[in-house]
Order: structure tokens, then C-alpha cells, then sequence
């Protein structure tokens, strides 16, 4: 199939549900209806092909007993094949991005009308309270770029991280792990080496369930390489997302809380996040109640509005949940500023790869700059 085929057939089908259904939304509209707009545009759906699960019969139980912990026999049930899937025609939200890239627009031609910045808006709209600074910075790393040099182990950057692209784990993990664990070993000497000794940023790692996929989900394999992972990550706290991954949200909230349940037995500091499955401000919900994860990874493009982003964050700092945002479409990297600015995630990231610290320089830049300018607003 051509890959330039099925990208213009995406942006003619986008293009269309703008026009013949978004549109008319708008059409006429005071931009002072902002919030109103996006309630009714989370409302807006499309005919859609929907999979479904098929009856199946009863989940095996996830759960290990005391006999099985003890004798360091961890594995459960939860790799099992998924269950066959149907499909049916039905309604469905529209996709994610569109509902965000609409809501951003719309966000950023009412912050031009009032001739106030988007930080400003969205704090107004919002009733948000907290004072606007600049929020510390993730640095986003893969298997491209190259090691992080001095000018960047610095205070406003408290998170370095690796994060694993592509479905070859054994190629960039190591078939055990090894690679990785030499990449933590790494970049801890670098710290040590170049950075101040009061520096002391988490190593954030984003493997995107690779390691589940080496151990086939073995909650005692599993254990044992992050045990690993965290010994090579000292005297620096170590940060997990997704060690391993499962078919739906349900399996994965019983996997992650198995995973922190035995690191915390085994007096491991570990901290888990998550980012799979959660699509949904319903998903954030379920893993913040279920405390499945130390920190979530909020992607913008993923949660539709704007709107549900903030409630999201609201939700995670409710319940004392970290929160790195992020936006992967990296196609406006200034609005994400402005929106970790009003609502003050514990982290934003930003990426470094081979064309250099550009994202990283703008993204910090823009936050101290409209912080700077919001107080000489209020002085």
C-alpha cells in the first residue's frame, strides 16, 4: 500500500470532518463560548468500524500466593493471549488530535482577541490558583541521540531519560536487559563526572513494555532486571514507564500495582510510571484511584481537549500523583510551555536528539519569559 496514498486519504477524511461537522459548530460562535464549545465538541462523534471483545471465558486470576512469593514464584497469568475481537459499526468520539488541535486553536485565537498570553487564558478560564513559573524539564533521549554534555546537567532539567522506539526490545535492551542497564551505567558516570554534585536528576527510562516482552511478563524476571536497573542507576533515583505492558487497562492497573507492590516489599526505590492505555481523562481516573503508578505520562494529542488535560492534571495533583506532559505531535511546542506554565505539571519534556537542544532551549525560554511577563502584568 502507498504510504502517500494513505496519507492524503487521512488528511482528505480530516479535512472533511472539519468541514461538515466542526464548522458548523463554530460557525457564528463568540469565542467567549470557549468552554461551552468544547463540551459540545467532546459531544461530536463519527461512524466508525469498532472492535470488541467476543465472549470469552473467565480471566485467570492475577493474583500470587504467599507460598509463590516466597519461593520467588512470581509468574502469573497475565501474558495470556488476548481474548479474539469482533467488530461492529458504531459511533465514536472523533479522533483525539483533532479535538485537541481545535481546542488549541480555539484557545489561541481567544488569548490573541484579549491580547493576553495562553498561560494567562487558560489560569482565567480555569480558576487556577497556582503562581506561573517555569516547571522542570524532562529530557527526552533515544537510541539516536547523543550523550547529554555538561550545559545540559543543570537545575531546570531534573529528568534524563531513554526511551525505547521501535518493537525490537532485544535489539536496543539487550536480549536481558544488558544494554540498557550499560546505558543507566552511562549516564550515571556522566552525571557524576561533568554535573555539580548537588545535581541529582531521575533517570527516567521509557521502554514502552520492552522488558515485559523480554520476560514474557514474568512479574519475578521483571523485578529482577529493574532491581538491576536501580543498583546501576545509583546514587540517582530511577524512573520506569511501563516496564511491561498488557491488553487493556484493566490487566495493566493488576500488572503495574503487582510490580510496586514487590519492589515496595523488596525495599526497592523504584518509581513506576505509566503512559499506556491512558487515552482518556475515565483512564487517568482509573490508574490515579487504583495508585497503579508513581507518575503518568499526559500526552496532549491522546486526551482530546484541552479541557481534559486540565482536568486530568487537576485529578493527578488531587491525589498526589506526578504528571510530565507531553506532546508528542511536537507541533506547538510554545502552546505546550504555556499550558505546563498555568497548570503546573511536575514536568514537561522536552527532546534531545541529534539536531541539537533547540526544543529545549524554546521550551524553557518561553516558560521564564511569560512567567517574567505575567508578573510585571500583576506587579
Amino acid at each position: 500500500m502507498d504510504p502517500a496514498a494513505d496519507s492524503a486519504d487521512s488528511f482528505t477524511s480530516v479535512a472533511s470532518i472539519i468541514e461538515q461537522k466542526i464548522a458548523p459548530l463554530l460557525e457564528g460562535r463568540s469565542l467567549n463560548d470557549y468552554q461551552l464549545l468544547l463540551t459540545k465538541l467532546e459531544t461530536l462523534t463519527e461512524t466508525a468500524v469498532i472492535p470488541r471483545p467476543s465472549p470469552q471465558q473467565e480471566t485467570p486470576s492475577t493474583a500470587i500466593s504467599r507460598r509463590h512469593f516466597l519461593t520467588g514464584n512470581l509468574t502469573t497469568g497475565l501474558d495470556n493471549p488476548a481474548a479474539a475481537k469482533e467488530q461492529t459499526t458504531g459511533q465514536r468520539p472523533f479522533l483525539p488530535g483533532i479535538r485537541y488541535s481545535i481546542s488549541r486553536l480555539l484557545l489561541t485565537a481567544l488569548a490573541e482577541a484579549r491580547r493576553v498570553t495562553v498561560a494567562e487564558l487558560i489560569t482565567a478560564e480555569y480558576n487556577l490558583t497556582a503562581r506561573p513559573s517555569p516547571v522542570p524539564i524532562h529530557l527526552d533521549m533515544d537510541a539516536d541521540s547523543p550523550m547529554p554534555d555538561a550545559s545540559l546537567l543543570i537545575k531546570p532539567i531534573q529528568s534524563l531519560g531513554f526511551r525505547m522506539t521501535g518493537e525490537n526490545p532485544k535489539a536496543q535492551l539487550g536480549p536481558n536487559g544488558e544494554r540498557l542497564q550499560r546505558f543507566v551505567r552511562q549516564l550515571t558516570k556522566l552525571i557524576s563526572a561533568l554535573a555539580e554534585p548537588s545535581y541529582h536528576p531521575v533517570i527516567h527510562l521509557d521502554v514502552a513494555g520492552g522488558l515485559g516482552q523480554l520476560f514474557n511478563n514474568d512479574v519475578g524476571r521483571l523485578l529482577g532486571a529493574l532491581y538491576g536497573l536501580e543498583q546501576a542507576a545509583r546514587p540517582y533515583l530511577l524512573r520506569v514507564v511501563d516496564p511491561a505492558l498488557a491488553d487493556d487497562l484493566v490487566a495493566q492497573v493488576a500488572l503495574t500495582r503487582q510490580l510496586i507492590a514487590y519492589a515496595r516489599m523488596r525495599r526497592m526505590n523504584i518509581q513506576i510510571a505509566a503512559k499506556a492505555h491512558l487515552n482518556t481523562l475515565a483512564d487517568v481516573r482509573t490508574v490515579v484511584n487504583a495508585g497503579a503508578a508513581h507518575l503518568l505520562q499526559l500526552s496532549l494529542p491522546r486526551l482530546g481537549t484541552v479541557h481534559q488535560t486540565v482536568q486530568a492534571i487537576q485529578l493527578c495533583q488531587k491525589r498526589q500523583t506526578a504528571v510530565l506532559l507531553s506532546d508528542e505531535s511536537i507541533v506547538a511546542p510554545r502552546f505546550v510551555s504555556h499550558m505546563a506554565l498555568s497548570t503546573q505539571p511536575d514536568l514537561i519534556m522536552a527532546a534531545w536528539g541529534p539536531t541539537g537542544r533547540q526544543a529545549i532551549d524554546l521550551c524553557y525560554s518561553e516558560m521564564a519569559r511569560t512567567a517574567v511577563w505575567i508578573d510585571s502584568e500583576n506587579a
